[in-house]
C-alpha cells in the first residue's frame, strides 16, 4: 500500500493538475522553463493556496513568477 507521504504528493498533485497557468515559457523543444503568474484582484485572500501551488511547483523544479499588481 502507498505511504502517506505519496498520497499527499497525488492529492497536491491533482490540485495543481487542476489549476491553470497565465502564462507558460517553453524552450523551442517545449521543456517548460518559467511559470508566470499575474496576481489580480482575484489572488486577494488565496495567497496561501498561492504560495502552497509555487512551492509544489518549485519542487517539481519547476521556476514560478508572479506579477502582483
Amino acid at each position: 500500500a502507498p505511504g502517506k507521504w505519496y498520497c499527499d504528493f497525488l492529492i497536491r498533485l491533482l490540485k495543481v493538475l487542476q489549476k491553470i497557468a497565465d502564462f507558460v515559457i517553453t524552450c523551442e523543444n517545449f521543456l517548460i522553463k518559467a511559470i508566470i503568474e499575474l496576481d489580480d484582484v482575484s489572488h486577494i485572500g488565496r495567497e496561501q493556496q498561492d504560495a502552497e501551488r509555487d512551492q509544489f511547483l518549485k519542487t517539481a523544479g519547476y521556476k514560478v513568477i508572479r506579477y502582483k499588481q
